[in-house]
């Protein structure tokens, strides 16, 4: 599929959603020099292909006279790309996985710190008893004076939603054995452990 756009767009939270929800793999690319190259590339081998009402004929057409001046751009652009990649490699500077930072920096191997997972979070979630964001951006903040900025980076990158949807996970997982167990039990006999308890 081509789709030409009017603003910058990021392509790796659908691309998840595909993927989790209908197990379709997609891959994203944004390195057509322009509209015209992306079109070609996606129907020179469907004969088929489908456009929608308002396309214009570009089958009948040569390649746009300004063909040359964006290829010249795409070519500057990914020379700086490497470059980039190039100064990070150098450094010791860890890039965020799966975003673009600084031109699609990307970390040299062996070099790459190990980002923090939302299994791994949910783990600290309950061994700490942290029972909300609050309580993780305050255990954050002691790790991060300590020197282990993992888990403030996990809060950080990956947003309020996320953190509470992780949280409220790691609580529901941490006590659902104790709820499978009280659902198998009938109405009297949770009244008579209440009655035993008190």
């Amino acid at each position: 599929m081509c789709i030409k756009l009017e603003k910058l767009q990021r392509w790796l939270p659908a691309k998840n959603f595909l993927a989790a929800s209908y197990g379709i793999a997609v891959h994203f690319s944004d390195r057509h020099a322009n509209y015209y190259t992306a079109w070609s590339y996606v129907t020179k081998e469907d004969e088929c292909s489908e456009e929608s009402e308002v396309h214009p004929d570009l089958k009948t057409f040569n390649r746009p006279a300004t063909m040359n001046a964006h290829v010249a751009m795409c070519r500057s652009r990914r020379a700086k790309v490497r470059e980039n990649v190039e100064e990070c490699e150098d450094s010791d500077e860890d890039c965020i996985e799966g975003e673009e930072i600084s031109g699609n920096c990307k970390p040299k191997k062996g070099k790459k710190r190990k980002r923090l997972s939302a299994f791994e979070f949910s783990q600290i979630i309950v061994e700490k008893g942290l029972k909300n964001r609050t309580d993780a951006l305050a255990f954050a903040q002691i790790q991060k004076d300590e020197g282990k900025p993992n888990l403030a980076e996990f809060i950080v990158n990956r947003g309020v939603k996320t953190v509470n949807e992780v949280i409220a996970t790691a609580w529901e997982m941490e006590g659902a054995n104790l709820k499978k167990q009280r659902m198998a039990k009938s109405r009297l006999e949770i009244l008579e452990e209440a009655a035993n308890e008190s």
